[in-house]
């Protein structure tokens, strides 16, 4: 089985992370894990801090996951891609906009280039475009009521996360709540900014799973990964 954490950002592409690539791959490897899904912001205010359009900013994008990977790889660990899509409501957010966050998994960069601005669809947009293309939609911190994130619509969904950054509540029993009543999938992200981060959030997947595609077929069939998280092991079935 390998050791993953589903939410991590680096400087690169996330201009919030304190994080390289490099240190990343260090911090894990310290930490004993097999490795990460890179989730960094694809959102108006990063794309426009690290291009001077969409295209360009898209190239950065896809050229950070690959300098992660390489780095991963060489430590001797996976780095899949992945995508947090925030939802721009015109191209600001605000105290008094519900922000809403969305991890897509199985995602390539194909799709990225090929379907331009998904922050500006609508919810039930990105999820159609996202099924149509065999990727899930997750909803990252949906309690995180600190930054205006609630619950989004669980019908376009297909899972949310237990997030654990150490700035904000996690809201445990809140979130398993909301995922069983909609039956939706639950995993675990550290949505890591900072090296100290490393660790505090773990997905088991088995090590057949080596790529993205591989990696969103195998959440479409396991409802419940099994998840670590405060060094405690938990495994929930939807009641």
């Amino acid at each position: 089985m390998k050791k993953i954490d589903m939410h991590v950002h680096t400087s690169g592409a996330s201009f919030c992370s304190e994080v390289s690539g490099k240190m990343a791959a260090d911090a894990y490897r310290k930490a004993g894990l097999d490795g990460i899904v890179l989730t960094n912001h694809y959102s108006v205010r990063h794309f426009e801090y690290f291009g001077h359009d969409y295209d360009s900013a898209v190239k950065n994008y896809v050229d950070e996951y690959h300098r992660v990977k390489k780095v991963f790889e060489s430590a001797g660990m996976s780095a899949y891609l992945g995508v947090e899509v925030e939802m721009s409501d015109g191209g600001t957010i605000s105290d008094t906009t519900k922000n809403h966050e969305f991890l897509l998994y199985g995602a390539n960069e194909e799709f990225l280039f090929e379907n331009p601005k998904l922050y500006d669809m609508t919810q039930k947009d990105l999820y159609l475009l996202c099924h149509k293309n065999n990727i899930l939609m997750f909803q990252a911190h949906p309690f995180r009521e600190e930054q205006g994130h609630h619950p989004a619509d669980p019908e376009y969904l297909d899972g949310t996360e237990i997030n654990t950054h150490p700035k904000y509540k996690w809201n445990v029993e809140r979130l398993f709540r909301f995922a069983d009543k909609y039956d939706l999938s639950v995993i675990c992200g550290s949505d890591m900014h900072y090296v100290s981060q490393a660790g505090d959030a773990v997905t088991i997947l088995p090590k057949r799973v080596m790529d993205n595609a591989a990696l969103a077929e195998y959440l479409k069939k396991t409802q419940r990964p099994e998840i670590i998280y405060a060094n405690n092991r938990l495994l929930r079935k939807s009641v």
